[in-house]
């Protein structure tokens, strides 16, 4: 084998080699995050979907009665279908709220804990026909609604 035999193997090697890094380069960008030169939040403005929001929370809350349970146990029904309709709107898809809950990352949202909570709550309010409940106990659980709903920007 001559020099100049070896040199063109070499050669063609490397061009081998670069383009398939190439190509490989250009599939791996294809997964990375977008970039952006200054992240700057963007401002939050009031808009009528944010107004509509705080009224249906406020009318929520004005139905919780803390004389009576049934009222309280409405508000949780209805805090529930709330928080169910701003996942829908975060783009979370689903069957039940429970498998949009199982979709958000709980690093993200320091309230998700305590929703989950509140979720379960409702639901033994709704399917357990024995299950005990107390005037604080909703009280609690009505704050740990509203307290995800302002995480997210909607109180």
């Amino acid at each position: 084998m001559t020099l100049a035999s070896l040199n063109f193997i070499i050669i063609i090697l490397d061009i081998v080699v670069v383009g398939a890094f190439i190509f490989v380069l250009s599939q791996a960008l294809k997964f990375r995050q977008p970039f952006t030169l200054f992240t700057t939040p963007p401002k939050k403005t009031l808009t009528l979907r944010d107004a509509v929001l705080k009224e249906r929370w406020q009318g929520i809350m004005a139905k919780a009665n803390p004389q009576s349970i049934e009222s309280l146990k409405v508000a949780v029904i209805e805090a529930d279908k709330m928080v169910d309709d701003v996942l829908k709107r975060l783009g979370l898809g689903g069957q039940h709220m429970a498998d949009r809950l199982a979709q958000m990352d709980q690093d993200e949202f320091s309230t998700l804990k305590r929703l989950w909570n509140a979720h379960r709550f409702r639901n033994n309010l709704v399917h357990t026909p024995d299950f005990e409940v107390n005037a604080d106990r909703i009280q609690k659980i009505l704050g740990d609604y509203g307290a995800f709903l302002k995480e997210v920007g909607v109180l």
